[in-house]
């Protein structure tokens, strides 16, 4: 995780961790020193695909919030950006995830 600027904004850049080999295992970046109770999570999210994606990589982003003490449990939503702008159907209508764990 990084900040970086981007069209003049300051943005959080984050990339997949190479030690990340599950397909569907939970990942997320946890702001450190954060004590956020109730309210508005607002986001402008960006998600682009590595050279070395394949054809089948979805470019999941999301936010995470409720997470517990040991990264356990937590809700989330994602949203597949590239969905869509698929061909297929079943991945334009898989385009936002709501998860509660």
């Amino acid at each position: 995780m990084s900040f970086k600027k981007l069209e003049g904004m300051k943005v959080l850049k984050v990339i997949k961790d190479s030690t990340v080999k599950k397909v569907d295992e939970a990942t997320f970046v946890r702001i450190k020193d954060l004590d956020f109770k109730d309210g508005i999570i607002e986001v402008k999210v960006l998600s682009r695909l590595l050279k070395t994606a394949s054809p089948f990589d979805r470019g999941f982003i999301g936010v995470a919030y409720r997470i517990n003490a040991d990264n356990s449990k937590y809700d989330c939503i994602y949203i597949r950006p590239t969905n869509g702008r698929a061909d297929d159907y079943v991945c334009r209508y898989h385009l936002i995830q709501l998860n509660c764990f």
